[in-house]
């Protein structure tokens, strides 16, 4: 017997509330070219202002860049709250 249409509300709007559905995806952009530097796709319970995360793709960020162009670079964040740690 399929699920009743309710449970299926109730359970898509927990996973809603709990954030354990869905993707907390991290990204890297050159601002100049618009070109992706780095990315990174972690699961909907990935915090959002887990700092080895944001550090991780910094670095990714930072190597895909020539090696002449890595001097006096200028990072900055987007996000709801600072990271913190």
């Amino acid at each position: 017997m399929p699920p009743s249409p309710r449970r299926t509300r109730t359970r898509n709007w927990l996973s809603r509330i709990t954030r354990a559905f869905g993707h907390h995806p991290l990204l890297a952009y050159c601002d100049n070219t618009s070109e992706p530097l780095a990315g990174k796709l972690r699961s909907g319970s990935a915090g959002s202002n887990t700092v080895a995360d944001h550090l991780e793709i910094l670095e990714a960020a930072i190597t895909a860049l020539p090696p002449p162009y890595r001097r006096r670079l200028m990072v900055t964040c987007d996000g709801a709250e600072p990271a913190t740690g």
